[in-house]
């Protein structure tokens, strides 16, 4: 039987959480998303774009790994991208919202 040729459809694609810190002054605020890629690398360069754009700052700047808003006064910085399933991502999100709520309570 001759191989079909892949329709964009059958191209494997990976899921990858990816975590990003927001410095706000002393506050700091993490972000937490899943994301369909081919590879780490093109997870690792959208994760990367989303941190560079992440306000609509016209000014932003590169500053060590992350970037600088408004003069400095709010940095973003992409923490770690990695593999991951649905599934997994899903039970992190789940025991990270009770754990965070527990600790709100005492």
């Amino acid at each position: 039987m001759p191989k079909m040729p892949l329709r964009k459809s059958h191209i494997p694609v990976k899921y990858f959480s990816g975590r990003l810190k927001e410095q706000n002054g002393e506050q700091e605020n993490y972000y937490y998303n899943i994301i369909k890629a081919k590879n780490l690398a093109e997870a690792e360069k959208f994760y990367d774009e989303y941190a560079k754009t992440f306000y609509s700052d016209d000014e932003v700047e590169k500053n060590g790994d992350g970037y600088d808003f408004f003069g400095g006064t709010l940095y973003v910085e992409v923490m770690s991208v990695s593999p991951t399933t649905k599934k997994e991502w899903l039970k992190e999100q789940f025991i990270g919202h009770f754990l965070t709520a527990s600790r709100k309570r005492a």
